[in-house]
């Protein structure tokens, strides 16, 4: 007996579909393991005296650069940004939310590139370098940003009111939970250096721990939020249909699969 392979390739699924939910658990178990690292090498730090932790500090402390955390949260935030511009892109080019959410997706890519290049802090610098104002304060890049943040808010105020009630709650409490830790602690934490006139100190760590936490959940919680809208994420393999055995090579090795029995 001779059986077609290229039926079992026709039979193969094309398409993946990845559950809103299971995206969920990826991202509550990866905040969980960066938070969990943290709080490690808080420990490690001041009830065993042991900061380096093996070298493991450079690598998932949270405040600092170029490491897994930071680039965890720069990648969240691209992510955010990559699905709401498939949302403007799947919307009807005459709808009214289309714009909104290329807007919110293209303010989403910038926020990623900001918190790889660390840009807030260079506009920051830049600020208290020209104006050189005794009022300006020690965060001063949350001025601009903030009153940026505050106009945006207001633009897509009539767009987040058309939003089905269960994202309205969702992306409002990612972005409660985000705001408070990217200003809310930011501001706490240098108030505090200013204060104690230090770098470090457990207090500090503890601030910085939650403000990275906040940022890295508020992140996760929006792009649930995104995906849950989506009925989750689908991909497509788009495997083309195999060509049909030439009748005068109904036997090739590559396109049959032989099967022997007895008769």
């Amino acid at each position: 007996m001779v059986r077609s392979a290229s039926a079992d390739v026709v039979g193969l699924p094309r398409t993946l579909h990845i559950p809103a939910r299971r995206i969920g658990y990826v991202l509550i178990a990866i905040t969980s393991f960066l938070l969990a690292a943290q709080i490690g090498l808080l420990v490690l730090k001041y009830a065993f005296g042991n900061s380096y932790a093996w070298g493991l500090t450079g690598l998932f402390r949270m405040n600092s650069e170029g490491n897994i955390p930071a680039l965890t949260s720069a990648m969240l935030i691209l992510s955010c940004g990559l699905v709401a511009l498939l949302t403007g892109g799947l919307q009807a080019r005459a709808s009214r939310d289309r714009l909104p959410w290329l807007v919110l997706g293209a303010v989403m890519i910038f926020l990623a590139y900001d918190e790889g290049a660390r840009l807030h802090e260079q506009i920051g610098d830049t600020m208290h370098a020209r104006l050189d104002a005794a009022w300006l304060p020690d965060y001063a890049f949350l001025l601009p940003y903030g009153a940026a943040m505050l106009i945006l808010a207001i633009v897509l105020i009539p767009w987040f009111f058309r939003l089905d009630r269960v994202s309205q709650i969702l992306f409002a409490v990612a972005g409660t939970v985000f705001v408070t830790g990217a200003a809310g602690f930011e501001i706490l934490e240098r108030e505090h250096l200013l204060a104690v006139g230090q770098s470090e100190s457990a207090l500090t760590d503890v601030m910085v721990t939650i403000e990275e936490t906040l940022e890295l959940g508020g992140m996760a919680l929006f792009l649930f939020a995104m995906v849950r809208r989506l009925g989750g994420l689908t991909v497509s393999t788009s495997l083309p249909a195999p060509a049909a055995a030439s009748p005068a090579e109904p036997y090739a090795a590559s396109d049959t699969i032989r099967e022997t029995s007895a008769a």
